[in-house]
């Protein structure tokens, strides 16, 4: 429980307010460079890859992104629009329409889901997609590099020494 005099303390504080005090204001954050995002495509997971497409090519949020379902998406006309059930502005009884254009289309067809409650980007897909490509690209045999090693006889003889033990 906190004590009656720190939470007066805390009450008789005012607020920083920006431009309004002695302490300094944080210089705003900008936008990271397109050519530095662009370049790291390439290292991204391919389902990464297409969701930071989708989200240069619609400005949605990471957060609506990730959340995004098929049953969200209205794809009746030239332009696709997607609402998200929940966003920022919720709480305040504003609704978010975000406009999908060609470029968005082109991405998300791959992605859309059969099961409409499904989220279109599932984490489940994409570490299956990569467990996929590994074994695709493994080196050596399926039926390799899974078994113990064959051991020499010293070794073989300490462990049985060390069972008795």
């Amino acid at each position: 429980m906190i004590p009656s005099t720190a939470l007066a303390g805390l009450e008789a504080v005012e607020s920083l307010k920006a431009g309004k005090t002695i302490a300094p204001d944080s210089p705003p954050v900008q936008p990271v460079d397109i050519g530095h995002v662009e370049s790291t495509l390439r290292h991204m997971p391919p389902l990464v890859a297409s969701m930071v497409r989708l989200q240069l090519a619609t400005g949605m949020r990471s957060g609506e992104l990730c959340s995004m379902r098929t049953k969200d998406i209205d794809t009746t006309g030239d332009v696709w629009v997607y609402r998200p059930e929940k966003h920022k502005n919720t709480h305040r009884g504003h609704t978010r329409e975000v406009a999908i254009g060609p470029k968005g289309q082109a991405i998300l067809r791959h992605f859309l889901r059969p099961d409409l409650d499904a989220p279109i980007f599932s984490p489940a897909v994409a570490m299956a997609e990569r467990r996929a490509l590994r074994r695709a690209s493994r080196k050596t045999p399926m039926n390799q590099g899974n078994r113990p090693r064959l051991q020499d006889e010293g070794e073989a003889l300490r462990k049985k020494l060390n069972q008795r033990l």
